[in-house]
């Protein structure tokens, strides 16, 4: 069943529940559910069946299901760890490694360099005091040591730090001193989904304070670059780009056609295993969707309620009326850590509450039966922006007019931040012939290049 635009699809994957910590604030770690996913972890042989599986999927649709996130856990505590890494790489997946410093021995990262992982990501709670609470004694300094062994065997090694209510003052701390003092190529941080052992943090923030920490942290990263840190700085969460809105950066561009053109993952391009098999709909919060390898692929893909659920706007009680919903949808993990229901008002968004509004009407206009079969589910799906973009970036970059102002925004900063600020009004002062998809894909270029999730385009220019 070959379509004329092939999703993208990427699996994170727990593929053990063995972790050398069971961290304070993990919100993977549920006592209710632990032993279960534990003893019924999956086998080496139902892990290879829904390889296959996931492989059938792709010849069946035309997707690529190209990029899988392996973790925990600790995914180098299974014994067989590195027949699945080696499974994978046969059938020209990318592997991405969450996972521990403990596990990092001469051995495994002999043997993750010859595989030619994409990249290893740890964590870091906040400084050395606070994060030795969260984990234990010592976790910070063989954290910062396992970046130095990551990066001596050629594996891109980066930080994830979990935003809480009781860590939020060393987050600016903690940019700076992976910044100043590691050789990690990248940080970012996600506000803390309050499940499994993160229930257990009382506290809570609201809007208002987060919009100042995600203004800090802008300040703090653009500080840090001019000082000649080369840290990559994310910006995962997507309440950031209400801040680069604010700041005349980002403009939420969706043209009509469109289901969604960025934001949460949910139903369109992630899928989420755990050790026993289960399938959430996403790594942070326990919404169960489907089982594997007892159910397939397409049939928790394409079929399942809840997903298709995700991708329609009038399922969510506000996002679904936001002119931010196709570029965002906030975080269903965090409202419902918050609230109970993933669909519910986000308490943490702060749309409303920016200086600077949108005069054009960017909220979705229509509403998608829930009643679709695989193949109009399929279909649906594929609107999505990003594989939009992904098959038809040399076509868009073969446009003349579209070359020409990516060249001039790219050199003039302040041109940028006029066409950001309000794109129709640059377009139309300076008499270009764009339709709303190309407007949408420069726009969508941009916000992917600051993110360097884009290839180089020098030979564009030559």
């Amino acid at each position: 069943m070959e379509s004329n635009i092939s999703p993208t699809i990427s699996v994170q994957w727990h593929i053990t529940t063995n972790c050398n910590n069971k961290c304070k604030h993990c919100y993977m770690f549920d006592e209710s559910t632990y032993e279960k996913e534990k003893n019924e972890e999956l086998s080496t042989n139902q892990i290879m069946k829904i390889i296959s599986d996931i492989e059938s999927f792709e010849k069946k649709w035309g997707a690529k299901i190209k990029n899988f996130f392996l973790t925990g856990g600790d995914p180098l505590l299974r014994k067989d760890w590195e027949l699945i890494f080696k499974e994978l790489i046969k059938k020209d997946k990318n592997i991405f490694v969450m996972g521990n410093p403990e596990t990092l021995n001469k051995d495994n990262l002999n043997k993750l360099s010859n595989l030619n992982i994409k990249g290893f990501q740890m964590s870091l709670d906040g400084l050395e005091e606070t994060h030795d609470y969260y984990r234990n004694k010592g976790s910070f300094k063989r954290t910062i040591n396992a970046i130095d062994k990551l990066n001596n065997n050629d594996i891109k090694s980066s930080i994830m730090f979990t935003l809480t209510p009781e860590n939020k003052k060393e987050l600016i701390p903690l940019m700076n001193f992976v910044a100043k003092k590691t050789n990690a190529l990248g940080f970012s941080f996600d506000i803390l989904s309050s499940v499994g052992n993160a229930q257990g943090i009382k506290q809570n923030f609201n809007a208002s304070e987060i919009k100042k920490i995600f203004n800090k942290y802008l300040k703090e990263k653009k500080k840090l670059h001019k000082e000649g840190y080369n840290t990559f700085f994310g910006e995962k969460s997507n309440f950031f780009k209400l801040i680069r809105f604010e700041q005349d950066d980002y403009f939420p561009s969706a043209y009509e056609d469109i289901t969604a053109v960025s934001g949460c993952y949910i139903g369109f391009t992630c899928f989420t295993i755990i050790s026993d098999g289960s399938v959430l709909a996403c790594r942070r919060f326990p919404q169960k969707v489907g089982n594997m390898p007892e159910n397939s692929f397409e049939e928790i893909f394409l079929g399942n309620k809840t997903l298709k659920k995700f991708r329609r706007p009038y399922f969510y009680e506000e996002c679904g009326h936001c002119d931010f919903f196709k570029v965002c949808r906030g975080c269903p993990a965090i409202t419902y850590g918050l609230t109970g229901n993933a669909f519910k008002k986000n308490p943490l968004c702060f749309r409303k509450q920016l200086t600077k509004k949108n005069n054009k009407n960017l909220a979705p206009k229509t509403n998608i039966k829930l009643d679709t079969n695989y193949e109009e589910e399929f279909k649906f799906i594929s609107k999505h922006f990003s594989n939009v973009f992904n098959d038809e970036y040399s076509r868009f970059m073969k446009n003349e007019e579209i070359l020409k102002l990516i060249g001039k925004l790219i050199s003039n900063t302040n041109e940028k931040k006029q066409f950001m600020r309000e794109p129709d009004k640059y377009i139309n002062k300076n008499n270009l012939e764009l339709s709303d998809k190309q407007k949408t894909f420069i726009i969508y270029y941009f916000r992917q290049s600051d993110q360097g999730k884009v290839r180089n385009i020098k030979k564009y220019f030559v």
